[in-house]
């Protein structure tokens, strides 16, 4: 996607996440925000005597903290001058 700004807009500086709602981070932001949701639940469930000896909530939990293994996202932005 490319977008252009003039330059009062550059001087007053541009919200990047606003401008691209469709970015490289929102699959790594979804992934995440499931993986902690996850993570929560089975947290959750542990406390509770009925699944505190259930040996799947804890490989769960396991499988939701390797989700949250950071991951390099690459990006390219190029500033030119309009002629």
């Amino acid at each position: 996607m490319v977008k252009t700004f003039d330059a009062a807009a550059l001087d007053k500086g541009i919200n990047l996440a606003a401008e691209f709602l469709d970015n490289p981070f929102c699959g790594h932001f979804t992934k995440t925000m499931a993986a902690l949701a996850e993570r929560d639940n089975c947290r959750a469930w542990l406390k509770q005597e009925a699944y505190k000896n259930n040996p799947s909530i804890p490989k769960r939990l396991d499988a939701a903290l390797k989700a949250l293994t950071p991951a390099t996202v690459a990006h390219t932005i190029k500033i030119e001058e309009l002629p």
